[in-house]
């Protein structure tokens, strides 16, 4: 497969209303590779996203709208990691689920999402621009350093500086956190390609795309959805992989041990350990999805009859409940 696009019309055939379009598209500011008009889809074809980075890179957007790229360090070069719902972002995405078994030779040896990002421009800069510059650290340089020395130390004595992170996490979420608190001592890590693979489905890590064990506190008409397994109740919650946004946690975990769809809101807590406790809308009454846990029921409960066999997490969403 030579060219990740279908064919595109002849640009030449529509290229003022092509050329009205892109205007539309510049000023509404949306993300790379999100285009609301089907004409420019079907008119301009893949020219579209190179002329929205192009508007990127020209300075047309106010700082803080919604994706602007940005100046490689010590040069004049502009680059852009894609993200969930892009145009580039879906190539890519193919490129690592089905381009490695059909091309092997083209993407062999790849471990990133940056790493494929700029295979794809460099054959395709169309599609997608070039990535920004990441870096995992590696034994013998400074950054290594600081994350052996926080997972061994830092998180003991600091944990807030950590959240949702324990001494067990890896050495990529670690440098993440530390990048995020001070990026002139840790570049960002790449994105391990497993960890894309994880969050394809989930969208809701773009406010805040930080790692967590994270729960869900569903509350609706005087009754809380809590799961039980034996004695113990629970609020429904998932498992940080340290790469995974904390609310695309909550809503897995949820779908995963109750079968409910949920939108995860507002974040409500931050425990000792890290957990995050968020309030989470119901989108369905009715479950979506099977519970391959036969030992976990799902419970609508009122607050009374909540007992003392419960986990930590569960007091802590009762206790948000009743100051509601």
């Amino acid at each position: 497969m030579d060219s990740f696009a279908g064919s595109s019309a002849d640009s030449s055939a529509c290229s003022v209303q092509c050329g009205k379009e892109v205007d539309d598209v510049v000023e509404d500011a949306p993300p790379l590779g999100r285009h609301r008009s089907p004409s420019v889809r079907t008119c301009c074809g893949a020219f579209v996203p190179v002329l929205v980075f192009a508007a990127f890179a020209a300075g047309a957007f106010e700082d803080g709208g919604p994706r602007v790229g940005r100046r490689t360090a010590g040069s004049d070069t502009w680059c852009l990691t894609a993200s969930d719902g892009e145009l580039c972002h879906r190539v890519v995405t193919w490129a690592i689920e089905d381009g490695t078994r059909l091309s092997p030779d083209r993407f062999s040896g790849l471990s990133s999402f940056e790493e494929f990002q700029a295979v794809v421009h460099s054959r395709h800069p169309e599609l997608c621009p070039p990535p920004c510059e990441c870096h995992t650290a590696r034994e013998g340089e400074l950054c290594h350093s600081e994350v052996i020395h926080a997972m061994a130390f830092g998180i003991r004595k600091h944990p807030e500086r950590f959240p949702g992170l324990s001494s067990y996490s890896n050495r990529v979420a670690f440098q993440a956190a530390l990048h995020r608190a001070n990026s002139s001592l840790c570049p960002k890590p790449c994105a391990p390609v497993a960890s894309i693979k994880q969050r394809k489905r989930c969208d809701y890590g773009h406010m805040d795309p930080s790692p967590a064990s994270s729960g869900c506190l569903v509350w609706v008409r005087g009754r809380l959805l809590v799961t039980r397994s034996g004695d113990k109740l629970d609020i429904p919650h998932g498992q940080s992989d340290d790469l995974e946004p904390s609310r695309c946690t909550a809503h897995r975990g949820t779908l995963e041990s109750t079968g409910h769809l949920v939108v995860p809101r507002d974040l409500l807590a931050t425990m000792s350990d890290g957990f995050r406790i968020f309030r989470c809308e119901l989108l369905q009454a009715d479950p979506v999805a099977h519970v391959e846990d036969q030992g976990v029921k799902t419970e609508w409960l009122p607050l009374a009859a909540i007992g003392a066999q419960t986990s930590s997490r569960l007091s802590e969403a009762s206790r948000l409940v009743a100051h509601m």
